[in-house]
């Protein structure tokens, strides 16, 4: 028989980061500061100034917005943290976030919600709760944007719109690449799965996915 192998060396149970490890680590932390404070100031006092936002709380933004705002229009936001761009949250790629109000919209985003790279249009009214996160890359719309009729799309493309309220409930989470369509309200602690679409209500407590959205499990009570 040959000779059993030695003994491999002990596994340590920690490793310290070198000095360039440190510099490096350090080094990004400064940029999330600089770049994220930067851009939550800047929004926080431009924003006060236009006719359409009743109130801005505690921003918190890590890029540039593109806020396309209808002066006539009606927009709350409370302390929202909205990541811009891939520096915070790369799943969003590199999308900044675009919020549009039209003239007769009434948006608005309570405090301690999350949008990362998110598209809203809002064209009568779109509500999201408190502690409400949507994931990278998501669209959600309250319009068809165009006439259903042919013929009106190209004689009068801005007249029989439909439009229907939109309403996410306080603790429902909204997975990456997912679109929610005019009319529809995801009840408290719901979970939509990633890159889904969802053209109908969502049960409270409840995880839906899938183009269109089918249910998948209950996780239970939402509080």
């Amino acid at each position: 028989m040959g000779k059993a192998p030695p003994n491999p060396p002990p596994v340590p149970t920690s490793v310290k980061p070198d000095l360039w490890q440190l510099f490096f680590l350090v080094g990004i932390r400064v940029r999330f500061r600089l770049v994220v404070g930067f851009w939550s100031y800047y929004y926080r006092l431009t924003l006060r100034f236009h006719p359409a936002v009743k109130r801005v709380g505690a921003l918190q933004v890590s890029g540039p917005v593109d806020w396309r705002l209808d002066p006539r229009g009606e927009v709350t936001l409370g302390d929202v943290r909205i990541n811009s761009g891939s520096v915070l949250n790369p799943v969003g790629g590199h999308r900044r976030s675009v919020i549009a109000v039209g003239k007769q919209g009434r948006l608005q985003i309570a405090d301690i919600a999350g949008l990362s790279g998110t598209t809203i249009c809002c064209h009568e009214a779109i509500t999201i709760e408190e502690y409400v996160l949507i994931g990278g890359g998501c669209l959600i719309v309250d319009t068809d944007f165009h006439p259903l009729n042919f013929s009106t799309r190209f004689v009068d493309p801005s007249s029989q719109i439909n439009t229907q309220p939109v309403t996410i409930k306080r603790g429902a989470f909204v997975g990456a690449h997912s679109i929610v369509m005019k009319g529809v309200t995801i009840g408290a602690g719901a979970v939509i799965g990633a890159g889904s679409v969802v053209a109908r209500d969502i049960p409270e407590g409840e995880i839906w996915a899938g183009n269109p959205v089918r249910f998948i499990k209950r996780i239970g009570n939402p509080t």
